[in-house]
């Protein structure tokens, strides 16, 4: 049941109010409080609601209060719900609902809050075009993988977003996955890519004030790209050499090279490409080696440093003291091991030996040797055989005597 109340002479008697009451059996005796009021929390204009019931028989009176002046009196009834229309801000404060008869008096109380609108809630939003802060980017894929297109978008109101492939629009279904956050952001993602799939994307954004779209390729392999690069392998002489080997499922056509320098020693088939870098090792073969395959589909490439791994020179049997006498030939000899080139240099009592008509220094397979063939007694003294190369280097030494003379 629905009634229009009185309203008293109270700051709020033009205030749109209605009573809802009902009736229900009540058990005799002093009003007690049923259900309690709860306080109300509204904006300008809007509706407030305050509901409480009681219990005590008969009810004879209800009054409504508002910071204490009475705003509605009313019959006797058991449950009650008062109502203020388009609430202004004076209207806020202590409501509080009494139910009395001849046995006593009970009252409910609440509380009404009114929210000021903030400038920032009535003013709408300025409008803004879509715009990619991040836009979708190319993908490379093999055929059964998954490729995924990400963005984010920025515009006032959040603009709609739609994929295009090739200017056709895309549906999402079992295998193209879309989502669109509410922050802007999302994706497009395919799921098992086929040959079919390879094309241009196209992520278009659009609100009220426009729209914006940006565009990505999305490359698929038939097979994988890959390379596979092999390490130094000793062949049975004591040369080296450096392969590199490339592999693709697909017809391609591969490049070696060295730095800016394409490598000539090749062999390339219809899916592997080999280079001996090294025939020899040689420290200016050293360097850093690339491998580069491509096919209508993508390209793909693969580096290595190439050290040429050389042996520092050793002596295999190294000098030996020799006495001889005055007018005899005298032969000092020594091997030496190492990577080649090997310079060899004679030195007697610090001083450097060389070659000359009385003389004669050779190095012929790790053989060194220093022969004079009628020794004075101005031979006699330390003699010492350098080995060096671009690793390193290394001596043997021995003394040499003259018969009859005496060397301190």
């Amino acid at each position: 049941m629905v009634s229009t109340v009185e309203t008293s002479t109270t700051s709020v008697q033009s205030v749109d109010v209605l009573l809802q009451t009902g009736w229900a059996e009540a058990s005799p005796g002093a009003p007690a409080l049923l259900v309690r009021m709860s306080d109300v929390i509204v904006r300008l204009g809007e509706m407030a609601e305050f509901s409480c019931s009681f219990d005590g028989q008969p009810l004879t009176e209800i009054v409504w209060d508002h910071n204490g002046d009475m705003v509605v009196r009313t019959e006797r009834r058991d449950k009650y719900t008062l109502v203020i229309n388009d609430v202004r801000k004076e209207l806020e404060g202590e409501y509080s609902c009494t139910a009395s008869n001849r046995l006593g008096k009970s009252t409910c109380t609440s509380y009404l809050h009114v929210k000021v609108k903030d400038t920032k809630d009535v003013e709408e939003p300025v409008a803004q075009p879509p715009y990619f802060t991040k836009p979708i980017e190319p993908m490379q894929c093999t055929v059964g993988g998954n490729a995924v297109f990400e963005y984010r978008v920025t515009g006032v109101p959040l603009p709609s977003v739609q994929w295009l492939k090739d200017s056709c629009h895309i549906q999402p279904g079992k295998f193209c996955n879309m989502v669109n956050n509410v922050d802007g952001s999302g994706f497009l993602k395919i799921i098992n890519v086929q040959k079919n799939d390879s094309g241009l994307y196209s992520c278009r954004a659009s609100n009220l004030r426009g729209e914006a779209s940006c565009s990505a390729d999305l490359i698929v392999f038939l097979g994988t790209v890959s390379m596979s690069q092999m390490q130094f392998e000793r062949q049975k002489t004591t040369y080296e050499s450096s392969v590199y080997e490339q592999t693709t499922e697909q017809t391609s056509e591969s490049s070696l090279f060295r730095g800016n320098l394409s490598a000539q020693t090749t062999a390339i088939t219809a899916n592997s490409c080999v280079l001996e870098a090294l025939h020899e090792s040689k420290k200016e073969t050293s360097g850093k080696y690339s491998c580069e395959v491509s096919n209508a589909y993508g390209s793909d490439i693969c580096h290595c440093q190439v050290t040429a791994q050389q042996n520092p020179p050793t002596f295999i049997t190294t000098l030996t003291p020799t006495a001889v006498g005055e007018g005899e030939r005298l032969s000092l000899s020594c091997n030496v091991t190492g990577s080649p080139p090997l310079n060899i240099q004679w030195m007697k009592d610090r001083r450097e030996v060389t070659s000359s008509a009385t003389t004669k220094i050779t190095f012929t397979d790790g053989a060194a040797s220093l022969v004079i063939d009628k020794a004075s007694k101005t031979d006699a003294g330390d003699y010492l055989c350098k080995a060096s190369n671009s690793a390193g280097s290394t001596f043997s030494k021995t003394k040499v005597t003259i018969k009859g003379t005496l060397w301190i």
